[in-house]
């Protein structure tokens, strides 16, 4: 059996989150109000979405590392800190491509959110690669698999569903095929309201050809769990 990773799978759909909005940030256009206040929202929803993976990072899975890893604990909780930092001067160049009332001024005031911005994704890039690199073989070689599994129920737990529908609508699409069928082998023992729930993402955000394979190994799944 595989060691639990509590990294790489939500790392993706963080990835997609920021490549998504990254392109956004660079084809928007200036004379279009709307698209710029859209722009802002979908910014202000990567910032939420990754101070709750940073909560969770921070309060759940360090912790568990910190008395055999504490320079690591200690640098990776130093970056989501600088990465916060970055957010707050964002946030207000937000605030100016918000007010600017001319379109020489909203491109003037985006391509300072955009440099910004594709500052932000590239620490954020950085930071993940440094957790896969360095915490997760570090959560592996201390922790048992059953308890990186109880760490890993207790951060789903902690979501509120419609929060969850959401991670699982970024985090699914970037998965692969074989990450896909991992997932859904562990439905077979999942509460069927929970695995229900993730079917329904699936089906919503998977390519229909690649939700058909997986649907029809979930049909099986659960005749074999039956």
């Amino acid at each position: 059996m595989s060691s639990v990773d509590l990294f790489t799978g939500i790392h993706k759909g963080v990835r997609g989150m920021l490549f998504e909005t990254a392109l956004t940030v660079q084809n928007l256009d200036v004379e279009n109000p709307a698209a710029i206040a859209s722009l802002i929202d979908d910014i202000h929803t990567v910032f939420s979405f990754l101070q709750e993976h940073g909560e969770h990072e921070d309060d759940r899975i360090f912790p568990t590392v910190a008395g055999e890893e504490p320079q690591l604990a200690a640098a990776l909780d130093a970056e989501h800190k600088s990465h916060m930092a970055l957010a707050a001067r964002l946030e207000d160049e937000l605030q100016f491509l918000a007010e600017a009332a001319t379109p020489v001024q909203r491109a003037d005031a985006l391509a300072v959110v955009r440099r910004s911005y594709h500052d932000f994704v590239a620490g954020q890039l950085l930071h993940m690669n440094h957790e896969e690199r360095e915490m997760l073989p570090a959560t592996q070689r201390l922790i048992s698999n059953g308890n990186l599994a109880e760490i890993r129920r207790g951060i789903v737990g902690s979501i509120p569903p419609d929060r969850y529908i959401q991670w699982l609508g970024w985090m699914l699409p970037a998965l692969t095929p074989q990450e896909l069928t991992e997932m859904f082998d562990g439905l077979a023992t999942a509460p069927p309201q929970f695995g229900q729930m993730v079917e329904a993402v699936a089906a919503d955000v998977l390519p229909a050809e690649r939700w058909n394979e997986l649907h029809a190994m979930t049909e099986s799944i659960v005749m074999e769990a039956a």
